[in-house]
């Protein structure tokens, strides 16, 4: 599963440009014209990471940043800011927002594809992507083929994980046990006899 991109800016040619740069590059890129509708998208499908344009009207691209960074949701997603060349922003700004870095416009591909690898790359790993729940789901599929009757309908991916991984313990516990038990009456067995004893 491609790794997600949300790109906001009100220049249709910039999305134009950034879809297909990253759409090239093997990310799934939504745009949106705003920072409103960058707000409301990432609250319904979290990305993996933002491409906000400094100036946009309405809320710009840094106070959109500063939003998504104050938020415990999204605060984790790598967040870059873009700008054209004659446009001014200032460093101190864009650090305040907290931005992960800053993209010139027009969009070189190999500037563009490299800041959003970097800044996937050095992102903080607080949630799970949807590709990693889609690959735990896999396995827990496997280690649980048929579903428990006692299992609760509500039952969260997270409560499921914990149950499985308990399982497959407690199943191991047992056969080191067993293990252990076997061994030692083995060595019983087998202990050679002095020649004191009847």
């Amino acid at each position: 599963m491609p790794q997600t991109i949300l790109l906001a800016d009100d220049s249709p040619t910039a999305q134009n440009m950034a879809r297909q740069i990253l759409g090239a590059a093997g990310y799934e890129v939504t745009t949106v014209s705003s920072g409103a509708a960058a707000l409301q998208a990432a609250s319904e499908n979290l990305p993996d990471a933002i491409v906000l344009d400094i100036h946009m009207p309405g809320e710009n691209g840094m106070d959109v940043c500063h939003q998504f960074k104050a938020s415990a949701e999204t605060a984790h997603i790598p967040v870059l800011l873009t700008a054209s060349k004659l446009e001014q922003f200032r460093e101190q700004d864009v650090a305040r927002a907290g931005a992960d870095g800053v993209v010139v416009k027009p969009f070189e591909a190999s500037e563009l594809v490299g800041a959003v690898e970097r800044a996937l790359r050095d992102a903080p790993r607080k949630t799970v992507s949807a590709q990693e729940r889609e690959e735990a789901a896999s396995v827990i599929d496997v280690a649980e083929p048929e579903a428990e009757e006692d299992t609760p309908a509500a039952e969260t991916d997270e409560e499921r994980v914990r149950r499985v991984v308990a399982g497959v313990l407690e199943d191991f516990r047992e056969w080191i046990e067993e293990e252990v038990m076997n061994r030692l009456r083995g060595e019983k067995r087998f202990e050679p006899r002095g020649p004191e004893d009847p």
